[in-house]
């Protein structure tokens, strides 16, 4: 497994936990379960009509204990993530930086998650770039 393929994964993984924490009041109610997961990441970018599928990915990560309280995104970075849908293991979310946005949609139970992204790009109101990502997880005990 190269290196940037597990990156990958953990930066999925990463961005997948701090969207629900990120989340006013989902924190404390909602967050993945800590220990080991194996994750698996599909995905495709395409960029001026030529659509490339990335590798998928594997790889095993321990996830960690949700902090008691989560930095906010600062007002001034121009980015904005807004909530859609939050049940119990359920989370919708548009994040938008710029003339990025991003959908997302995540459902996760003690055992397993799956977490779905769409990606555009514009510049100029032209969309440059679309990318579409696709994790699975499932726990496999505790870290260590």
């Amino acid at each position: 497994m190269r290196f940037a393929t597990v990156a990958g994964s953990k930066l999925v993984l990463a961005s997948l936990i701090t969207l629900s924490l990120a989340t006013p009041g989902l924190a404390a109610e909602q967050t993945l379960r800590p220990g080991k997961w194996e994750v698996l990441t599909t995905g495709s970018i395409d960029q001026a009509g030529q659509k490339t599928e990335m590798p998928e990915s594997r790889a095993e990560m321990c996830v960690e204990p949700a902090p008691e309280t989560v930095a906010e995104t600062p007002a001034d970075s121009g980015c904005t993530i807004e909530t859609l849908e939050k049940s119990s293991g359920k989370l919708v979310t548009r994040a938008t930086c710029g003339e990025v946005v991003t959908d997302s949609a995540m459902t996760w139970n003690d055992e397993s998650y799956e977490s779905v992204s769409h990606m555009v790009m514009t510049s100029g109101g032209q969309t440059i770039m679309e990318s579409d990502t696709k994790s699975t997880g499932r726990y496999l005990g505790a870290c260590g």
